[in-house]
C-alpha cells in the first residue's frame, strides 16, 4: 500500500502540472487571438479611413465642378439680363442685377479655392486624422448645399429673364412689323 500512497501523492501534482500546461497553452491561444483581432481591427480602420478619404476627395471634386457650373450659370444670367435690358431699357437696374449676380459668383470662389487646396494637398490618407477628414467631409457637404441653392436660384432667374426676353422681343418685332 505504500506504493499506492506514494503514487497517490504524485497524482495531484501531476494533474496540477498538466493543468498549468493546458492553462499556458490556452493563454497563448488567447494572446494570439487578441493579436489577430487587433491586426484585423487595424486593417478595418485603415480601410474605413481610406474610404472616408475617398469620399472627402469625391466631395471636393464635386465642389470644384459645381462652382464651375454655378459660375457658368451666373454668366448666362448676366447675358440674359443684358439682353432683357437692351430690349426693355433701364441701365441702372441692369447694373444692379448684374452686380447681384457677380456678388454671388464672388461668394462661391472661396469654396472652389478651398476644395482645390484640399485636392492639391492629397497625400497619404493615413497621415490625416479621422477628425480632420470628418470635418472636411462636413465642410464640403455644406458647400455643396449652398452651391445647390445658388444654382437653383440662377436657373430660376434665367428661366424668368429668358421668358421676359421672349415677350419683349416679340413686342419689338410686333411693333416693327406694324410700321411696315
Amino acid at each position: 500500500m505504500t506504493e499506492e500512497t506514494g503514487l497517490g501523492q504524485y497524482l495531484p501534482v501531476a494533474i496540477s502540472i498538466i493543468s498549468m500546461i493546458i492553462a499556458a497553452i490556452a493563454a497563448l491561444a488567447a494572446w494570439r487571438s487578441a493579436q489577430a483581432s487587433k491586426e484585423s481591427n487595424e486593417g478595418i480602420e485603415k480601410i474605413h479611413k481610406s474610404e472616408l478619404y475617398r469620399q472627402v476627395s469625391l466631395l471636393a471634386n464635386k465642389v470644384v465642378s459645381m462652382t464651375v457650373r454655378v459660375d457658368d450659370l451666373g454668366n448666362d444670367l448676366k447675358l440674359a439680363y443684358r439682353d432683357l435690358f437692351s430690349f426693355a431699357g433701364g441701365g441702372n437696374r441692369q447694373q444692379m442685377y448684374i452686380a447681384a449676380v457677380e456678388e454671388k459668383q464672388q461668394f462661391i470662389r472661396p469654396m472652389q479655392e478651398r476644395a482645390r487646396q484640399f485636392l492639391d494637398g492629397l497625400g497619404d490618407p493615413h497621415t490625416v486624422s479621422n477628425t480632420d477628414l470628418v470635418r472636411a467631409f462636413a465642410e464640403f457637404e455644406g458647400m455643396l448645399a449652398q452651391l445647390e441653392r445658388v444654382k437653383e436660384k440662377f436657373i430660376f432667374d434665367i428661366d424668368n429673364v429668358r421668358h421676359d426676353n421672349r415677350l419683349y422681343r416679340q413686342d419689338v418685332i410686333t411693333k416693327g412689323s406694324r410700321r411696315d
